[in-house]
């Protein structure tokens, strides 16, 4: 018996929502152990946690952007952005150009930003490197 294009569709559909489910599963599992190991901050605490790195709008506008890849987190300076766990570095790069369009930046006079040589990119860094594209500003 052959399956027609609408039970074809039901099991991709269905075999997608599994992959869905397994993969918020474990994410809420990486959550959990993660928050253990670190402090899960309000938005006072993590702007106050980047002074010296960023204002405070470009701290307010990062981890709100940052949320989304977070939840049920919220995002901590020193979490490594790269790891398999956050971020592939194409959410990082339309985070970046979204900060760009958002703040009417010159793409042309801003530097990029890259990882560290060993391939890791915290939060930290990332708020440093968005705060320097302002000053690109004029």
């Amino acid at each position: 018996m052959a399956i027609g294009w609408l039970g074809w569709t039901l099991t991709i559909v269905a075999a997608l929502g599994l992959f869905a489910w397994q993969a918020q599963r474990d994410w809420r599992a990486t959550a959990a152990e993660i928050a253990k190991t670190r402090p899960n901050l309000d938005e006072a605490q993590f702007i106050a946690a980047l002074a010296g790195y960023a204002t405070p709008e470009t701290a307010r506008w990062l981890r709100e952007e940052l949320d989304v890849f977070f939840d049920p987190l919220t995002p901590h300076p020193d979490d490594q952005l790269l790891a398999p766990d956050f971020c592939d570095p194409d959410d990082i790069t339309d985070l970046i150009n979204s900060f760009i369009r958002q703040h009417a930046l010159d793409p042309a006079k801003v530097a990029e930003v890259h990882a560290a040589p060993d391939g890791t990119l915290s939060v930290r860094q990332l708020a440093g490197a968005l705060q320097a594209m302002l000053a690109t500003k004029t």
